[in-house]
């Protein structure tokens, strides 16, 4: 891989502090990599993201980005060149929405027409339809939209990297998982290098594709990917830092798969609306609970294996109760969370992937499998989020 962004043992040390906010940080961020600062108040996660636009100048070392030493360019050069998000989006209030998204493409002297078809690309893919929201002021919009905004003004000059303080902090908790949620999408389109800081746990390891766990020191603990920070804590300190509820947490890491080959999946067949009963297989002795769905392969109702004892006609006749649907990409806590408020003995839920399509089945064993296998050794794990 090629890596963005340098951090050759930058320090940093404030006039009239006896205490380094930061020292002899060693640091490489891989392109298209979101690499989450983590720590406590205090720990020097802020202090060194600011360093790399230089909001603040180290005291020492060299920072590089894309092979460019940083101190070598001008200030109003490399800002322009990185997007910067920070906690409840700091638009400014006196300007439109689309006059926030425009202010790098304006300062880099775009034409008109240009920045124009910029803004409403970047609304449109932060879901918020240009011709409602282009003229809107900050004031008339949710915590979640301005955030929004305040991710599209970052990426409105397309820069390699994004610097993101907090971006989420100041939501609530239902529209911040969103908020995480719609970024993490965007993500996947983008592919961007990001550096994220956070001191939340839970947002670091559902962020990060690694994670830098500082110490009260400011120094780095341990550097590595979400599930080994989980499974493989190098110290005490970031074995309490990441606390209990280890289980939950792994699943939080494992996705559900749009082709998930889980035994329950083996264990039913999906057919058509229209499929004649006789023609339904037989798996051994014993006929598969079966999964009818419409023409487009969307779930429409369970059909258990009892009532095909009547071979007349097709499986649309036949009794059924509504299936509940599990989407491809959710993690494994969602799934087992859905699967847990189901009724019955042994709850199943559908796969679908993102055309609704039906993929397969997923129950409590298939959850209890992905945790038996993240108590493998690190080396041998399987199902993280990429």
């Amino acid at each position: 891989m090629t890596t963005m962004i340098t951090l050759d043992d930058i320090g940093k040390k404030y006039p009239g502090s006896a205490r380094l906010a930061v020292q002899n940080l060693n640091l490489e961020v891989e392109k298209g990599e979101t690499l989450v600062l983590l720590g406590p108040s205090g720990c020097g996660k802020t202090t060194t993201l600011e360093m790399i636009n230089r909001l603040v100048t180290p005291t020492s070392g060299n920072i590089f980005i894309n092979g460019r030493n940083t101190s070598t360019l001008k200030t109003t050069e490399l800002r322009r060149e990185i997007g910067y998000v920070i906690q409840d989006a700091g638009l400014f209030p006196h300007r439109t929405v689309a006059q926030n998204i425009a202010t790098v493409p304006q300062l880099l002297k775009w034409q008109p027409e240009r920045i124009e078809g910029r803004v409403d690309e970047l609304l449109e893919m932060a879901h918020l339809a240009p011709d409602e929201y282009r003229n809107r002021m900050p004031s008339e919009l949710s915590g979640g939209q301005r955030q929004r905004v305040g991710v599209a003004r970052a990426l409105a000059a397309d820069p390699d990297v994004i610097l993101m303080d907090e971006p989420f902090g100041a939501l609530d908790p239902i529209t911040r998982g969103h908020q995480q949620s719609e970024f993490l999408r965007l993500q996947d389109e983008i592919h961007k290098t990001i550096v994220f800081v956070t001191h939340d746990i839970d947002e670091a390891l559902r962020m990060g594709d690694r994670i830098a766990v500082f110490g009260s020191d400011s120094t780095i603990e341990q550097l590595d990917t979400p599930m080994r920070l989980i499974t493989a804590p190098a110290s005490p300190y970031v074995e309490n830092f990441v606390g209990g509820d280890t289980t939950m947490r792994v699943l939080g890491l494992m996705e559900v798969r749009a082709d998930e080959q889980s035994p329950s999946s083996a264990e039913i067949e999906i057919v058509e609306s229209g499929t004649p009963t006789n023609e339904i297989r037989i798996a051994g002795s014993e006929v598969r609970d079966v999964l009818v769905t419409d023409d487009r392969g969307r779930p429409q109702r369970w059909v258990l294996a009892d009532a095909l004892d009547d071979l007349s006609g097709t499986v649309s006749h036949l009794p059924g109760s509504a299936p509940v649907e599990i989407e491809a990409g959710s993690s494994m806590r969602e799934a087992a969370g859905a699967l847990l408020s189901m009724p019955g003995e042994n709850p199943r839920a559908v796969i679908v992937n993102e055309d609704g399509r039906a993929t397969g089945a997923l129950t409590l064993a298939d959850v209890q499998r992905a945790i038996a296998e993240s108590s493998a050794p690190p080396s041998e794990q399987v199902g993280e989020r990429e």
